[in-house]
């Protein structure tokens, strides 16, 4: 019983941890300075024109 309770808190420990580098990674890669035209770019699309809404 003991053990299986030491191993529940190693795992949970494990995936905190591991959630915490994952989210540190997406916010790492999504303000990485290469990225930023690419953001820039995606932020004006709803406010380019399209011909296809004139039809």
């Amino acid at each position: 019983m003991i053990q299986d309770e030491l191993w529940y808190r190693i795992l949970a420990n494990f995936w905190e941890v591991w959630a915490f580098v994952l989210f540190l990674g997406i916010v790492t890669w999504a303000y990485w300075p290469g990225n930023r035209e690419k953001w820039e770019r995606a932020a004006r699309i709803p406010f380019e024109e399209d011909d296809r809404d004139a039809r």
